[in-house]
Protein backbone atom coordinates (compact mmCIF):
# COMPACT_ATOMS: atom_id res chain seq x y z
CA UNK A 1 0.00 0.00 0.00
CA UNK A 2 2.71 2.35 0.57
CA UNK A 3 4.24 1.53 -2.39
CA UNK A 4 1.40 2.61 -4.39
CA UNK A 5 0.83 5.96 -1.99
CA UNK A 6 3.90 6.74 -3.00
CA UNK A 7 3.22 6.73 -7.08
CA UNK A 8 0.93 9.27 -6.47
CA UNK A 9 1.42 12.57 -8.69
CA UNK A 10 3.47 12.77 -11.30
CA UNK A 11 7.54 12.86 -11.17
CA UNK A 12 9.20 15.36 -12.33
CA UNK A 13 5.95 18.17 -12.60
CA UNK A 14 3.67 18.03 -9.77
CA UNK A 15 4.57 18.91 -5.91
CA UNK A 16 2.59 16.55 -4.40
CA UNK A 17 -0.12 13.73 -4.98
CA UNK A 18 -3.53 12.53 -3.75
CA UNK A 19 -3.87 8.87 -2.84
CA UNK A 20 -7.30 7.09 -1.76
CA UNK A 21 -7.59 4.13 0.02
CA UNK A 22 -10.95 2.86 0.11
CA UNK A 23 -11.39 0.31 3.20
CA UNK A 24 -14.04 -0.58 5.71
CA UNK A 25 -14.32 0.92 9.00
CA UNK A 26 -12.31 -1.99 11.03
CA UNK A 27 -9.22 -1.33 9.34
CA UNK A 28 -9.06 2.51 8.88
CA UNK A 29 -7.70 2.80 11.82
CA UNK A 30 -4.67 0.78 10.95
CA UNK A 31 -4.42 2.02 7.25
CA UNK A 32 -4.09 5.68 8.72
CA UNK A 33 -1.52 4.74 11.56
CA UNK A 34 0.86 3.05 8.66
CA UNK A 35 0.30 5.97 5.71
CA UNK A 36 0.85 8.16 8.49
CA UNK A 37 4.33 6.52 9.65
CA UNK A 38 2.54 6.21 12.94
CA UNK A 39 4.51 2.37 13.53
CA UNK A 40 7.71 2.48 14.36
CA UNK A 41 10.59 1.15 12.15
CA UNK A 42 13.41 -0.49 14.19
CA UNK A 43 16.71 -1.75 12.54
CA UNK A 44 17.63 -5.26 11.55
CA UNK A 45 21.66 -4.62 11.41
CA UNK A 46 22.55 -6.31 14.97
CA UNK A 47 21.38 -9.86 13.00
CA UNK A 48 24.23 -8.70 10.44
CA UNK A 49 26.35 -7.15 12.08
CA UNK A 50 29.28 -9.44 11.18
CA UNK A 51 28.20 -9.67 7.80
CA UNK A 52 27.65 -6.05 7.30
CA UNK A 53 31.22 -5.44 9.03
CA UNK A 54 32.92 -8.27 6.51
CA UNK A 55 31.87 -6.49 3.47
CA UNK A 56 33.00 -2.64 4.00
CA UNK A 57 36.42 -4.70 4.84
CA UNK A 58 36.57 -6.40 2.23
CA UNK A 59 36.35 -3.33 0.19
CA UNK A 60 38.54 -1.76 2.22
CA UNK A 61 36.12 0.85 4.06
CA UNK A 62 37.04 -0.22 6.94
CA UNK A 63 40.50 -0.83 8.52
CA UNK A 64 40.67 -0.53 12.14
CA UNK A 65 38.37 -0.54 14.59
CA UNK A 66 38.09 3.54 15.16
CA UNK A 67 36.43 3.44 11.38
CA UNK A 68 33.94 0.40 11.78
CA UNK A 69 32.41 2.50 14.86
CA UNK A 70 32.64 5.56 12.46
CA UNK A 71 30.75 4.03 10.01
CA UNK A 72 28.80 3.00 12.78
CA UNK A 73 27.41 5.72 13.73
CA UNK A 74 26.04 7.08 10.07
CA UNK A 75 23.87 4.03 10.45
CA UNK A 76 19.81 4.08 11.15
CA UNK A 77 20.88 1.37 13.70
CA UNK A 78 22.76 3.92 15.96
CA UNK A 79 19.76 6.44 15.56
CA UNK A 80 17.19 3.33 16.87
CA UNK A 81 19.67 1.89 19.19
CA UNK A 82 20.12 5.77 21.33
CA UNK A 83 16.43 6.19 21.42
CA UNK A 84 15.32 2.28 22.36
CA UNK A 85 18.61 0.51 23.84
CA UNK A 86 15.93 -1.85 25.12
CA UNK A 87 14.37 -2.85 21.98
CA UNK A 88 18.33 -4.01 20.89
CA UNK A 89 18.28 -6.16 24.39
CA UNK A 90 20.37 -3.43 25.70
CA UNK A 91 19.02 -4.23 29.52
CA UNK A 92 19.42 -1.60 31.97
CA UNK A 93 21.60 0.77 30.02
CA UNK A 94 20.76 4.44 30.05
CA UNK A 95 22.83 6.20 27.14
CA UNK A 96 22.18 9.38 28.74
CA UNK A 97 25.75 10.44 27.39
CA UNK A 98 27.76 9.87 24.52
CA UNK A 99 30.47 7.94 26.41
CA UNK A 100 28.57 5.48 27.81
CA UNK A 101 26.78 4.57 23.53
CA UNK A 102 30.21 4.68 21.91
CA UNK A 103 31.72 2.42 24.75
CA UNK A 104 28.38 -0.19 23.52
CA UNK A 105 29.30 0.21 20.21
CA UNK A 106 33.04 -0.63 20.69
CA UNK A 107 32.30 -3.35 22.79
CA UNK A 108 30.15 -4.67 19.85
CA UNK A 109 32.28 -3.89 17.04
CA UNK A 110 35.41 -5.50 19.20
CA UNK A 111 33.16 -8.79 19.48
CA UNK A 112 32.08 -9.16 15.69
CA UNK A 113 35.75 -8.51 14.07
CA UNK A 114 37.08 -11.63 16.97
CA UNK A 115 34.85 -13.93 15.88
CA UNK A 116 35.47 -13.20 12.09
CA UNK A 117 38.92 -13.37 13.06
CA UNK A 118 38.92 -16.67 14.72
CA UNK A 119 37.03 -17.91 12.18
CA UNK A 120 39.28 -16.95 9.91
CA UNK A 121 37.74 -14.61 7.77
CA UNK A 122 39.71 -11.60 8.42
CA UNK A 123 43.18 -10.23 9.80
CA UNK A 124 42.47 -8.90 13.19
CA UNK A 125 45.53 -7.47 15.37
CA UNK A 126 43.93 -6.85 19.06
CA UNK A 127 47.30 -4.68 19.93
CA UNK A 128 46.53 -2.21 17.29
CA UNK A 129 43.10 -2.48 16.76
CA UNK A 130 43.94 -2.73 12.77
CA UNK A 131 41.88 -5.20 10.52
CA UNK A 132 42.19 -6.50 6.83
CA UNK A 133 40.62 -9.09 4.52
CA UNK A 134 41.47 -12.42 3.89
CA UNK A 135 40.62 -14.47 0.45
CA UNK A 136 37.48 -15.74 2.19
CA UNK A 137 36.58 -12.50 3.24
CA UNK A 138 36.02 -11.40 -0.09
CA UNK A 139 34.09 -14.46 -1.09
CA UNK A 140 31.87 -14.08 1.50
CA UNK A 141 31.07 -10.62 0.36
CA UNK A 142 31.16 -11.30 -3.14
CA UNK A 143 27.83 -13.98 -2.71
CA UNK A 144 26.27 -12.67 -0.11
CA UNK A 145 26.26 -15.43 2.84
CA UNK A 146 26.16 -15.73 6.16
CA UNK A 147 29.20 -15.74 8.09
CA UNK A 148 28.02 -19.16 9.50
CA UNK A 149 27.76 -20.24 5.86
CA UNK A 150 30.97 -19.49 5.13
CA UNK A 151 32.23 -20.88 7.87
CA UNK A 152 30.40 -24.60 6.97
CA UNK A 153 31.76 -24.52 3.58
CA UNK A 154 35.59 -23.94 5.02
CA UNK A 155 34.77 -26.95 7.29
CA UNK A 156 34.75 -29.36 4.32
CA UNK A 157 37.92 -31.12 3.24
CA UNK A 158 40.19 -31.24 -0.09
CA UNK A 159 38.55 -34.96 -0.28
CA UNK A 160 35.09 -34.13 -0.31
CA UNK A 161 32.91 -36.19 -2.85
CA UNK A 162 29.73 -35.45 -4.01
CA UNK A 163 27.36 -36.76 -0.96
CA UNK A 164 29.99 -34.92 1.39
CA UNK A 165 28.68 -31.31 -0.13
CA UNK A 166 25.48 -32.52 -0.39
CA UNK A 167 25.65 -33.48 3.39
CA UNK A 168 27.21 -30.36 4.40
CA UNK A 169 24.61 -27.90 2.81
CA UNK A 170 21.77 -29.72 4.74
CA UNK A 171 23.78 -28.55 7.53
CA UNK A 172 23.74 -25.01 6.95
CA UNK A 173 21.26 -23.27 8.50
CA UNK A 174 20.68 -20.40 5.83
CA UNK A 175 19.01 -23.15 3.58
CA UNK A 176 16.81 -24.75 6.19
CA UNK A 177 13.13 -24.86 6.49
CA UNK A 178 11.17 -25.85 9.68
CA UNK A 179 9.47 -29.51 8.96
CA UNK A 180 6.29 -29.96 9.16
CA UNK A 181 4.57 -32.83 10.51
CA UNK A 182 2.11 -33.44 7.45
CA UNK A 183 5.50 -33.12 5.17
CA UNK A 184 7.56 -35.82 6.90
CA UNK A 185 5.28 -38.57 4.99
CA UNK A 186 5.29 -36.44 1.84
CA UNK A 187 9.27 -36.12 1.86
CA UNK A 188 10.32 -39.80 2.94
CA UNK A 189 8.21 -41.37 -0.10
CA UNK A 190 10.58 -39.29 -2.43
CA UNK A 191 13.05 -40.24 -0.18
CA UNK A 192 13.12 -43.98 -1.93
CA UNK A 193 13.83 -42.44 -5.54
CA UNK A 194 17.14 -40.58 -4.54
CA UNK A 195 20.97 -40.97 -5.42
CA UNK A 196 21.44 -40.13 -1.43
CA UNK A 197 19.14 -41.10 0.79
CA UNK A 198 19.02 -39.84 4.68
CA UNK A 199 19.55 -42.70 7.40
CA UNK A 200 16.73 -45.02 7.60
CA UNK A 201 15.13 -43.91 4.23
CA UNK A 202 13.41 -41.69 6.29
CA UNK A 203 13.28 -37.63 6.67
CA UNK A 204 14.43 -36.73 11.02
CA UNK A 205 15.67 -33.32 10.96
CA UNK A 206 15.99 -30.02 9.14
CA UNK A 207 19.20 -30.83 7.82
CA UNK A 208 17.56 -34.43 5.86
CA UNK A 209 14.72 -31.91 4.49
CA UNK A 210 17.45 -29.88 2.66
CA UNK A 211 19.14 -32.92 0.94
CA UNK A 212 15.75 -34.24 0.19
CA UNK A 213 14.64 -31.14 -1.32
CA UNK A 214 18.13 -30.30 -3.28
CA UNK A 215 17.85 -33.60 -4.96
CA UNK A 216 14.14 -33.82 -5.76
CA UNK A 217 15.38 -30.11 -7.70
CA UNK A 218 18.12 -31.86 -9.62
CA UNK A 219 15.56 -34.99 -10.43
CA UNK A 220 12.63 -32.65 -10.96
CA UNK A 221 10.29 -34.01 -8.07
CA UNK A 222 6.55 -31.93 -7.76
CA UNK A 223 5.37 -32.43 -4.48
CA UNK A 224 1.59 -32.62 -3.84
CA UNK A 225 2.12 -29.61 -1.56
CA UNK A 226 2.19 -26.47 -2.50
CA UNK A 227 4.65 -25.24 0.09
CA UNK A 228 7.17 -27.65 -0.31
CA UNK A 229 7.83 -26.72 -4.48
CA UNK A 230 7.96 -23.02 -3.32
CA UNK A 231 10.59 -23.99 -0.87
CA UNK A 232 12.51 -26.56 -3.36
CA UNK A 233 12.28 -23.68 -5.42
CA UNK A 234 13.74 -21.64 -3.00
CA UNK A 235 16.57 -23.89 -1.53
CA UNK A 236 17.43 -24.55 -5.01
CA UNK A 237 18.03 -20.80 -5.63
CA UNK A 238 20.33 -20.70 -2.21
CA UNK A 239 22.26 -23.47 -2.97
CA UNK A 240 23.05 -22.29 -6.18
CA UNK A 241 24.32 -18.84 -4.74
CA UNK A 242 26.67 -20.99 -1.99
CA UNK A 243 28.00 -23.28 -4.46
CA UNK A 244 29.68 -20.24 -6.51
CA UNK A 245 31.21 -19.44 -2.78
CA UNK A 246 32.32 -22.84 -2.34
CA UNK A 247 34.06 -22.97 -5.82
CA UNK A 248 35.70 -19.49 -5.08
CA UNK A 249 37.13 -21.08 -2.20
CA UNK A 250 37.86 -24.44 -3.49
CA UNK A 251 40.29 -22.63 -6.09
CA UNK A 252 41.30 -20.03 -3.71
CA UNK A 253 42.54 -22.67 -1.24
CA UNK A 254 43.75 -25.43 -3.88
CA UNK A 255 41.19 -28.15 -2.79
CA UNK A 256 40.83 -29.91 -6.50
CA UNK A 257 38.71 -32.98 -5.58
CA UNK A 258 36.33 -30.73 -3.44
CA UNK A 259 36.27 -28.16 -7.00
CA UNK A 260 35.29 -30.94 -9.01
CA UNK A 261 32.30 -32.27 -6.69
CA UNK A 262 31.54 -28.66 -6.08
CA UNK A 263 31.01 -27.66 -10.28
CA UNK A 264 29.13 -31.75 -10.89
CA UNK A 265 26.66 -30.70 -8.33
CA UNK A 266 25.97 -27.11 -9.28
CA UNK A 267 25.51 -28.24 -12.82
CA UNK A 268 23.03 -30.81 -12.07
CA UNK A 269 21.12 -28.10 -10.30
CA UNK A 270 21.38 -26.20 -13.31
CA UNK A 271 20.50 -28.87 -15.46
CA UNK A 272 18.50 -30.80 -13.80
CA UNK A 273 19.89 -34.22 -13.86
CA UNK A 274 22.51 -36.01 -12.63
CA UNK A 275 25.31 -36.92 -14.89
CA UNK A 276 24.86 -40.44 -14.82
CA UNK A 277 22.48 -43.00 -16.21
CA UNK A 278 19.80 -43.25 -15.88
CA UNK A 279 19.32 -39.26 -15.72
CA UNK A 280 21.19 -38.10 -19.01
CA UNK A 281 18.60 -39.97 -21.79
CA UNK A 282 16.06 -37.48 -20.10
CA UNK A 283 17.56 -35.30 -22.29
CA UNK A 284 16.68 -37.53 -25.24
CA UNK A 285 13.27 -35.06 -26.25
CA UNK A 286 10.29 -37.52 -28.35
CA UNK A 287 11.06 -41.10 -27.26
CA UNK A 288 8.25 -43.58 -26.28
CA UNK A 289 7.13 -43.37 -23.28
CA UNK A 290 8.11 -47.82 -22.90
CA UNK A 291 11.29 -46.53 -24.01
CA UNK A 292 12.30 -44.31 -21.18
CA UNK A 293 10.96 -47.11 -19.02
CA UNK A 294 13.27 -49.22 -20.62
CA UNK A 295 15.87 -46.50 -20.30
CA UNK A 296 15.14 -45.87 -16.70
CA UNK A 297 15.54 -49.73 -16.01
CA UNK A 298 19.45 -49.59 -16.07
CA UNK A 299 18.87 -51.68 -19.66
CA UNK A 300 22.10 -49.45 -21.08
CA UNK A 301 23.58 -48.63 -17.80
CA UNK A 302 26.31 -46.10 -19.47
CA UNK A 303 27.30 -45.06 -22.71
CA UNK A 304 30.30 -47.33 -23.41
CA UNK A 305 27.57 -50.46 -22.64
CA UNK A 306 25.43 -48.78 -25.59
CA UNK A 307 28.75 -48.47 -27.79
CA UNK A 308 29.43 -52.43 -27.34
CA UNK A 309 26.31 -53.61 -27.56
CA UNK A 310 25.93 -52.11 -31.34
CA UNK A 311 22.65 -50.83 -33.08
CA UNK A 312 21.00 -54.50 -33.43
CA UNK A 313 22.04 -55.04 -29.33
CA UNK A 314 20.56 -51.50 -28.25
CA UNK A 315 17.10 -52.39 -30.15
CA UNK A 316 16.81 -55.61 -28.96
CA UNK A 317 17.11 -54.79 -25.25
CA UNK A 318 15.10 -51.64 -25.09
CA UNK A 319 12.71 -53.12 -27.39
CA UNK A 320 12.56 -49.77 -29.54
CA UNK A 321 11.10 -48.55 -33.07
CA UNK A 322 13.13 -47.01 -35.59
CA UNK A 323 12.50 -43.46 -34.37
CA UNK A 324 13.51 -44.21 -30.96
CA UNK A 325 16.63 -45.39 -32.17
CA UNK A 326 17.71 -42.66 -34.71
CA UNK A 327 16.84 -40.35 -31.88
CA UNK A 328 19.31 -42.50 -29.14
CA UNK A 329 21.91 -42.87 -31.68
CA UNK A 330 21.93 -39.02 -32.98
CA UNK A 331 22.18 -38.22 -29.17
CA UNK A 332 25.29 -40.62 -28.39
CA UNK A 333 26.83 -39.09 -31.47
CA UNK A 334 26.30 -35.68 -29.83
CA UNK A 335 28.01 -36.99 -26.79
CA UNK A 336 30.54 -38.55 -28.40
CA UNK A 337 31.57 -35.27 -30.45
CA UNK A 338 31.26 -33.55 -27.67
CA UNK A 339 33.69 -35.82 -25.14
CA UNK A 340 37.37 -35.07 -24.26
CA UNK A 341 39.96 -37.68 -24.59
CA UNK A 342 43.04 -37.54 -22.37
CA UNK A 343 46.04 -39.34 -23.45
CA UNK A 344 49.64 -39.00 -21.37
CA UNK A 345 52.68 -38.10 -23.12
CA UNK A 346 55.86 -39.57 -21.80
CA UNK A 347 58.85 -36.93 -20.66
CA UNK A 348 62.28 -38.79 -20.11
CA UNK A 349 63.64 -35.49 -20.03
CA UNK A 350 62.57 -34.43 -16.80
CA UNK A 351 61.07 -36.59 -13.88
CA UNK A 352 59.51 -33.27 -12.34
CA UNK A 353 56.78 -32.88 -14.55
CA UNK A 354 54.54 -34.85 -16.83
CA UNK A 355 52.74 -33.70 -20.06
CA UNK A 356 49.29 -34.55 -21.74
CA UNK A 357 47.20 -34.32 -24.77
CA UNK A 358 43.18 -33.48 -24.92
CA UNK A 359 42.16 -34.35 -27.67
CA UNK A 360 38.07 -34.47 -29.00
CA UNK A 361 37.55 -38.25 -28.32
CA UNK A 362 38.21 -41.20 -31.58
CA UNK A 363 37.14 -43.16 -33.42
CA UNK A 364 33.15 -42.67 -33.57
CA UNK A 365 31.23 -45.22 -31.74
CA UNK A 366 30.10 -48.42 -33.00
CA UNK A 367 26.63 -48.12 -33.16
CA UNK A 368 26.74 -45.82 -35.41
CA UNK A 369 26.53 -46.21 -39.54
CA UNK A 370 27.81 -43.62 -41.80
CA UNK A 371 24.38 -42.79 -43.29
CA UNK A 372 22.77 -41.81 -39.96
CA UNK A 373 25.38 -39.69 -39.34
CA UNK A 374 28.48 -38.29 -40.03
CA UNK A 375 31.04 -37.68 -37.05
CA UNK A 376 33.70 -35.74 -36.46
CA UNK A 377 33.09 -33.36 -39.10
CA UNK A 378 33.94 -30.20 -36.54
CA UNK A 379 34.22 -29.74 -32.73
CA UNK A 380 30.82 -27.62 -31.19
CA UNK A 381 32.62 -24.34 -30.91
CA UNK A 382 30.47 -22.89 -28.53
CA UNK A 383 31.44 -25.68 -25.98
CA UNK A 384 33.85 -24.20 -22.78
CA UNK A 385 35.73 -27.34 -21.02
CA UNK A 386 36.95 -26.93 -17.37
CA UNK A 387 39.86 -29.11 -16.61
CA UNK A 388 40.49 -29.56 -13.17
CA UNK A 389 43.32 -32.13 -12.23
CA UNK A 390 44.16 -33.11 -8.81
CA UNK A 391 46.27 -35.06 -6.20
CA UNK A 392 44.26 -38.79 -5.49
CA UNK A 393 45.96 -38.43 -1.84
CA UNK A 394 45.35 -35.18 -0.55
CA UNK A 395 43.03 -34.03 -3.31
CA UNK A 396 45.27 -30.73 -3.71
CA UNK A 397 44.64 -29.13 -7.11
CA UNK A 398 47.55 -29.59 -9.71
CA UNK A 399 45.61 -27.77 -12.51
CA UNK A 400 42.40 -25.76 -13.36
CA UNK A 401 41.97 -24.31 -16.78
CA UNK A 402 39.04 -23.67 -18.95
CA UNK A 403 39.45 -24.15 -22.65
CA UNK A 404 37.65 -24.69 -25.94
CA UNK A 405 39.12 -27.42 -27.61
CA UNK A 406 38.74 -27.90 -31.61
CA UNK A 407 42.06 -29.75 -32.09
CA UNK A 408 44.48 -31.47 -29.80
CA UNK A 409 45.53 -29.20 -26.58
CA UNK A 410 49.36 -30.38 -24.52
CA UNK A 411 49.63 -29.58 -21.06
CA UNK A 412 52.22 -29.32 -19.22
CA UNK A 413 51.84 -29.79 -15.13
CA UNK A 414 54.82 -30.26 -12.58
CA UNK A 415 53.88 -33.47 -10.20
CA UNK A 416 53.74 -32.46 -6.48
CA UNK A 417 56.19 -33.50 -4.10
Amino acid sequence: VLQMVGRAGRPGLDETGVAVIMTSNEQKQYYSGSCLCADTVESSLLHLLSESLCSEISQHVITDVSEAITWLKATFFYVRIARNPRGYGVEGESFCNQAALDDFLNTMCLRSLQALAVSGIVEFDPSGYVVGPLPEAVIMTRHVIRCQTMVTLMELSALSSIPDVVWQLGAIQELQRPLRRGEKKLLNEVTKRLRFRPKGNKVHSVADKVVVLLQSSVQAVKFDDFLLNVQKSEVRDLAMRVLSALKDLALERGRGRLLLSCMLLRRALDKYMWDTPPSMFLQVQGLHESTYHMLASGKVPTLQAAKEGGRRGMQSALSCGDKDLRLLTSFFVKCHDSALAVRPIPLHSSKSQVCFEVAPRFPPPLLVRPQDARVNDGFPSDLRYVLVVYHCRTGETVMHRYCRPKASITFNIRLPP
